[in-house]
């Protein structure tokens, strides 16, 4: 590998050819850190949006796969950038954000975009970003959504059973298998793909009561049973 290899994917980021683009991406993806300096460059001077995002994106896959080395001041840059851009840019900012673990500053950010956002296909990668890195207070915000499209109610729905999992953890300390212990009243969650909620909620075992839709794809009920 050579400084050229990483000129030449970083160009190629730029390119409306999807299939060249996600090529460079996968590229830049598998050398890992040492893609992150040249992939901050570009965020800092891009040659066209297609550029930006794809960048973006690249640094997002890059920090799933582990934390980044100067995840901080990356943190920093993108925040910056949340004030400065809209639309499709924002999207790929939050979803970066979002991949890069918790923290407080992020998570500040994200929230107040929540607060007055009114785009569906923001709130969407709004409520992503904010299950992977909120906390039990941003449970609250997310509760309070007030738009009906589908597809965001099924992220705030994940987003709220990720935070939730998160707390349990945190506080529920060593787990134990119940085996054939009878309960009664427990709520559980189930999913299924969006649209075939009314076919699960018809198929339920008898130990399952109290069944409802919460969310597409979504069944809230009580478990009584072992």
């Amino acid at each position: 590998m050579s400084v050229n290899d990483f000129t030449v994917w970083i160009a190629d980021l730029a390119n409306d050819d999807e299939k060249i683009a996600a090529s460079a991406r996968r590229r830049l993806i598998a050398k890992g850190h040492p893609s992150i300096e040249p992939l901050l460059t570009v965020l800092q001077q891009p040659k066209n949006i297609t550029q930006y995002r794809g960048a973006l994106r690249t640094l997002g896959d890059i920090a799933a796969n582990g934390p980044l080395p100067s995840v901080r001041s990356t943190r920093q840059l993108l925040i910056s950038h949340l004030a400065t851009h809209d639309g499709a840019e924002r999207r790929s900012l939050i979803t970066c954000l979002g991949n890069l673990g918790l923290d407080s500053a992020a998570e500040t950010a994200l929230l107040t975009l929540w607060k007055n956002e009114k785009r569906d296909d923001q709130l969407r990668v709004l409520s992503a970003a904010l299950g992977r890195i909120g906390g039990q207070p941003r449970d609250t915000a997310l509760a309070s959504c007030t738009s009906t499209a589908p597809l965001v109610l099924r992220e705030v729905a994940k987003a709220r059973s990720a935070i939730t999992s998160r707390t349990v953890r945190t506080t529920g300390g060593e787990g134990h298998i119940l085996a054939d212990k009878m309960l009664s009243g427990v709520p559980i969650r189930l999913r299924c793909r969006s649209g075939l909620g009314v076919l699960l909620l018809a198929n339920l075992p008898a130990t399952v009561s109290k069944a409802l839709e919460t969310a597409p794809g979504q069944i809230d009920a009580e478990l009584n049973g072992s």
